[in-house]
């Protein structure tokens, strides 16, 4: 009983299927300037205005709510800064949000990554493929032949689940 792979798959909520708002994505795009203002809008249709002040982010919902999402940014070791936003909802300090009612992080709105819910046959068509990308570059004789054993391997565990999970009709 337990182990890996066991328990209910897909009782969270995948983060994927969220607007995801990266403060890295607002960096690079020029939008974390003070004074400037943007829309974020969802899948849903609603948009989030957003005025950028110089140590936060203010957000007005169209229900007429606003927030103030912190601003951080950390030095790193060799020069430069690395942003990242303080989670309205507990405080972390965090590179993404996420918009359900309101933007949280993925703590608060008990998110799980897309690869913790996928079941064995989509494990291992997703490992084929990653194996098969790391054989079309250049690699080392003895790590070709080792991911080429591992490909062979794993194509073959598929074959087999295929036929286990669809059933063989001969």
């Amino acid at each position: 009983m337990g182990g890996l792979g066991s328990g209910r798959p897909g009782w969270r909520v995948p983060e994927s299927a969220l607007v995801r708002l990266d403060v890295s994505r607002l960096y690079r795009a020029g939008l974390l300037l003070a004074g400037r203002s943007f829309e974020l809008s969802g899948r849903d249709g609603r948009s989030v205005e957003v005025a950028v002040e110089p140590h936060r982010l203010d957000l007005r919902y169209p229900d007429g709510a606003t927030e103030s999402v912190g601003l951080e940014r950390l030095p790193r070791h060799f020069g430069g800064v690395i942003h990242y936003f303080c989670c309205p909802g507990c405080g972390k300090r965090v590179r993404a949000l996420y918009a359900a009612r309101r933007y949280r992080c993925r703590h608060c709105l008990n998110l799980c990554w897309d690869v913790e819910s996928e079941d064995e046959l989509t494990r291992m068509f997703r490992r084929s493929a990653k194996i098969s990308s790391k054989l079309e570059g250049r690699l080392w004789n003895r790590t070709r032949a080792r991911l080429e054993g591992e490909l062979v391997a794993l194509q073959g565990g598929l074959w087999q689940a295929v036929v286990q999970h669809f059933g063989a009709d001969g």
